[in-house]
Parts: structure tokens; C-alpha cells; sequence
């Protein structure tokens, strides 16, 4: 058996595939959809893994209400290119790690706007990220 599911996930994407074996869900949608498809998931008793393709709203808002939802199932791996998930976890303290310092100003560089390109995303990855390091005894995080 080898399923793809398209779930409706308003302006978004919200995929699951499923196997014998495994289930993967690829996106979650806007934070809205997560009504439409959430039914499916909770049916079942593990994600395999979770991938996140980018950040942006209607990718990502439908798996932070998954993570925060009581009935979320267990989470094998998590694919998500969040800055801790990339760099491990930030220093938090007031010395300044140069490595880190580095690699958040391409990040940001990356993020910045330009003339008439709107910068979407970045508020969700980071909200995500949040989620994620909330949750860090839930799955097994994966870069």
C-alpha cells in the first residue's frame, strides 16, 4: 500500500503519504485548515516524520497547531530548516558566539527585503522553532 493525500488546506499545502509502515506528513497548511485535516492525523498513533518544505504562513501555521494540541500524536523526526534546528541550539547568554553571530546575519541577509519583494515567513519559522524547542522531549529532532 502506498497512499498520497492531498488534504484541503486552503490556500496551503497539507500532505500526507503512508505506506505499511510509515506515515509522513509533508506542510501543514494554514493555522485554519488545521480543522480540515486534523481528523486524518489524530487517527493515527505515530507520525513517522514531519517536513517542513519553508516558512511561510500557509506551510507552517497548520503544524504549530499541531504541536500545541493536546491529542498530537508522537513524532518520530522532525525536518524543518529553523535556525536552532540548523545550528543547534543559539546562545542565549550575552557573549557573543561568532559562529552563530555569522550564520544569523546570512539568514538575515537572506530574509531581508528588497524593493517590492514582500518578506513572508519569518515570524512563523520562528514560532515554529519555539514550538519545537517547547516540545523537544515529544520527537526526536532531525536536521
Amino acid at each position: 500500500m502506498f497512499k498520497v493525500i492531498m488534504h484541503k488546506a486552503d490556500n496551503g499545502d497539507c500532505i500526507s503519504i503512508e505506506t505499511q509502515s510509515e506515515f509522513v506528513l509533508i506542510d501543514g497548511g494554514t493555522a485554519q485548515s488545521f480543522s480540515n485535516w486534523k481528523p486524518y492525523i489524530f487517527s493515527k498513533d505515530k507520525i513517522d516524520s514531519i517536513i517542513v518544505t519553508h516558512i511561510d504562513n500557509d506551510h507552517v501555521n497548520g503544524i504549530i497547531k499541531l504541536l500545541q494540541s493536546d491529542n498530537c500524536p508522537k513524532i518520530d523526526n522532525f525536518y524543518f530548516n529553523g535556525a536552532e534546528q540548523l545550528f543547534g541550539q543559539l546562545n542565549d547568554s550575552e557573549k557573543s558566539d561568532r559562529m552563530s553571530d555569522i550564520k544569523l546575519r546570512a539568514i538575515s541577509e537572506e530574509l531581508s527585503t528588497a524593493e517590492n519583494r514582500q518578506q513572508i515567513g519569518y515570524s512563523e519559522g520562528t514560532s515554529l522553532s519555539y514550538c519545537l524547542s517547547e516540545k523537544k522531549n515529544y520527537y526526536k529532532p532531525t536536521c
